[in-house]
Formats: C-alpha cells, sequence, structure tokens
C-alpha cells in the first residue's frame, strides 16, 4: 500500500538490480502517452469556439487539471530520460524488445476491438450511426500510429544490432 503525501516530494531510491528497468520504461512511456492524449484532448477543448460559453468554476478546474497533468509529464519524460541514461547495451535490447511486445500487444487490442466495432455496424450504409463510424476512424488513426511506432522501432533495433555486431 503506498500514498502520497505531498506532490512537490519525490524519493530517489537505488533500483540497480532489483527492476527490470527496461519494462520499467515501458511502463513509463504508456502512462506517459496517456497523459500526452489526456493533455491534448483538454487543450484542444479549452481552445474550441464554445469554451467561451463554459462556467468559470469549470473553467478553472480545468486550467488546474491542466497544470498538473502538464507538471506530471514534465516528471514522467524527466524519469523515463533518466532510466534511458543508465541502460547497459543489453538492457536497451531487451527494452526495445518489451517495447515491441508492449506495441504488438496494443495492435492486437485495437485490432480485436476494430472487428468488434465492425461487426456491429448495420450492413446498410445509410443505418451506420456517426457515432460509431467516428470511432472507428479514431482506432483505425490509432492502428497507423502503432504500425508507424512498430517500423520506427525496428529501425531502431536493426540499427542496434548491426552496431554490437
Amino acid at each position: 500500500m503506498s500514498s502520497v503525501v505531498s506532490p512537490v516530494l519525490q524519493i530517489h531510491v537505488p533500483l540497480a538490480g532489483l527492476v527490470d528497468v527496461g519494462a520499467e520504461i515501458v511502463k513509463m512511456e504508456k502512462a506517459e502517452y496517456a497523459l500526452q492524449s489526456r493533455v491534448r484532448k483538454l487543450r484542444d477543448l479549452m481552445a474550441g469556439a464554445g469554451y467561451a460559453k463554459v462556467p468559470e468554476a469549470t473553467k478553472e478546474k480545468n486550467a488546474a487539471q491542466l497544470a498538473n497533468d502538464t507538471a506530471e509529464l514534465d516528471k514522467l519524460q524527466a524519469s523515463v530520460a533518466n532510466f534511458k541514461s543508465v541502460l547497459t547495451p543489453d538492457q536497451h535490447a531487451k527494452y526495445l524488445l518489451d517495447k515491441m511486445a508492449s506495441y504488438r500487444a496494443e495492435a492486437d487490442k485495437v485490432t480485436k476491438s476494430l472487428e468488434k466495432m465492425r461487426a456491429a455496424l448495420p450492413a446498410d450504409e445509410k443505418k451506420q450511426p456517426k457515432k460509431s463510424l467516428q470511432k472507428i476512424a479514431e482506432a483505425e488513426e490509432e492502428m497507423r500510429e502503432i504500425d508507424e511506432q512498430i517500423k520506427t522501432l525496428q529501425l531502431s533495433m536493426d540499427a542496434n544490432a548491426s552496431s554490437s555486431s
């Protein structure tokens, strides 16, 4: 069980030999991606034309949330960079493999989700709900992003393998 004592307090503990650094980086990168998405959505919402009509209390709450999420994102990015800086070549290779496995698992999950959404659509295109079509388009875009990340990672893995040969 853990608890947060203070949002400004940070505790640093040497973890050498205690944790799989590569796997921890992959976890942090997943959290970083989710947080980036949340920050992007909040910024888009706040920049929208209709945001002027939002109650002042909600605007203040959103501004505070954006500030907190941005600060958390900065700390997370610093942690990822710090962890990456201590990777040995073997740990780096394992990290790349872990990251590839993570991307492939995410691709499988998105593919299954797309299949379910498409199967649930009515055959008559005129009766297909716009909201469902929008969700499918978003999932397809996510799949394209994952595919691009896999390609980039594969190039990095190939470069890493050739430099260690």
